[in-house]
């Protein structure tokens, strides 16, 4: 199915919307971190080559920052913790990750 016939778009939409909910929070229990971090990862896999793409990398970034994830092998054994098929996923979160640590490089 198409990407724009997909209910994906809308989607993304809805997941941005909570993900702010969260984030304007003034504290973000160390164990919601994990979950925040496969939320935000599956939600820039499913907006690749959208406008969306880039908030997600930025607010990955954010989060991956103050956790101090900096290696693709950690970044990968927390998704691995929530639900997470890596022949599936794991080419996209890469190049996910990938963007992420571009943001590190600035």
């Amino acid at each position: 199915m198409p990407y724009a016939a997909a209910p994906l778009p809308k989607l993304t939409e809805l997941l941005k919307i909570q993900i702010l909910t969260i984030l304007s929070k003034p504290f973000l229990p160390l164990d919601a971190q994990g979950i925040l971090i496969w939320i935000l990862t599956v939600g820039g896999i499913v907006a690749v080559d959208t406008e969306k793409r880039p908030w997600f990398v930025a607010r990955l970034g954010d989060i991956v920052e103050s956790c101090s994830v900096r290696e693709w092998e950690q970044f990968k054994r927390i998704l691995r913790r929530m639900l997470w098929l890596g022949s599936a996923c794991d080419a996209a979160a890469y190049s996910l990750w990938v963007e992420v640590t571009l943001q590190f490089s600035k």
